[in-house]
């Protein structure tokens, strides 16, 4: 399932990813990105004639979400191509604090910006040039120089963090990833309200919380960690389930399984990686097994395995986003970043959404 987008008679229309409200696409309101004074500035299409140089301009350009229901304070945007390819695919990355959700789309960001989907015949281009610059500056660029992602805070992050066109086989598809602190996946919140229309979701499971494995996040608050159910509690609510589960596709990951690299069955998956060009359902399906039973085997963990009796598809992976652990003081990476499987969940999400295609890409996560 992803974003619901449809025709009408009053014209196109789409669901905006950030206040969930449906809105008409038309060419009113649109704004272009004014880099010298940080701000959206308004563009009047009508001062120009060229076809070409019209597409091209919109090509970079924003519409304004006019926010029919009044119920979000935020002035927002979405660039004018959101709608304008395959449905778009909202991703969102669900976890408490400290389990790494940062660190991990600035992985993944730095290793599809490196060329790490090429093996699967995926091409990217950004969506949102202004978002997809200023993430790879504050985040992305400092992580894969050595240096520790400053945590979230609470209410800060109330869009979308990045925004790509990803292209293969199956066509081009806008592909929206969001983040937002762990304190606020609660009952009510407004910045968790992506869940409602996200197509795909990415669970993190901290090995020092599930686990017991102790890094820089402390075992003790393995019980204070509620964003899994005030999540699920959410979707449920909202999407219909079908025989039982519900039709969005989601992985739960081991995030910083650079702290399981001796133990078994982690140390066998960080050091296997897919050679593409497709996803192979039985290696995924025998990851996912081995995944569920480390969880499974330990009492504190049994919450993170909830989202696997929930959905209908659903993965499991190994993942570290650096590879090993900061300086017990300072905020760098003594030994520098080195992400470990970090696309396999999100490469897992793309074959069941149909962003990648394969004679086996619907046996994925069934």
């Amino acid at each position: 399932m992803r974003v619901e987008r449809y025709t009408s008679g009053a014209g196109e229309h789409v669901r905006c990813p950030i206040c969930q409200d449906d809105v008409s696409w038309t060419q009113d309101e649109i704004y272009r990105w004014d880099r010298a004074n940080l701000a959206y500035e308004p563009l009047d299409l009508n001062r120009i004639a060229s076809p070409e140089k019209r597409i091209d301009t919109l090509r970079t350009a924003y519409r304004r979400c006019p926010n029919p229901s009044g119920d979000t304070d935020l002035e927002h945007y979405l660039p004018w191509l959101y709608p304008m390819q395959r449905p778009p695919l909202v991703i969102g990355l669900v976890g408490g604090s400290q389990t790494g959700k940062t660190h991990l789309v600035a992985a993944m960001i730095g290793e599809i910006i490196r060329g790490g989907l090429h093996r699967y015949g995926l091409r990217w281009a950004p969506l949102d040039q202004a978002r997809h610059e200023a993430f790879t500056q504050d985040f992305v660029n400092p992580l894969m120089a050595g240096e520790k992602v400053a945590r979230t805070n609470p209410g800060t992050r109330l869009e979308y963090v990045d925004a790509l066109l990803v292209s293969g086989a199956t066509g081009s598809w806008p592909v929206v990833f969001f983040d937002i602190s762990g304190e606020d996946f609660r009952e009510g919140s407004r910045p968790a309200r992506f869940v409602l229309g996200a197509g795909a979701l990415i669970f993190l499971a901290d090995p020092g919380r599930a686990l017991g494995v102790v890094g820089d996040s402390n075992a003790e608050e393995a019980d204070r960690d509620t964003s899994f159910q005030a999540t699920l509690n959410r979707i449920t609510a909202v999407r219909p389930a079908t025989r039982g589960f519900v039709d969005v596709p989601a992985t739960i990951v081991v995030s910083k399984s650079d702290r399981l690299r001796f133990r078994y069955p982690a140390d066998f998956w960080m050091r296997h990686e897919s050679p593409g060009p497709e996803p192979d359902p039985d290696l995924i399906r025998a990851e996912s097994r081995d995944v569920y039973a480390l969880l499974h085997r330990q009492p504190n963990a049994q919450p993170w395995l909830e989202p696997a009796h929930v959905f209908r598809r659903c993965t499991l992976h190994f993942v570290s986003a650096t590879g090993g652990e900061p300086a017990p003081q300072g905020n760098r990476y003594p030994r520098g970043v080195r992400p470990r499987r970090v696309l396999e969940p999100l490469v897992a999400l793309f074959a069941m959404c149909g962003v990648l295609g394969g004679a086996r890409a619907g046996e994925v996560g069934v």
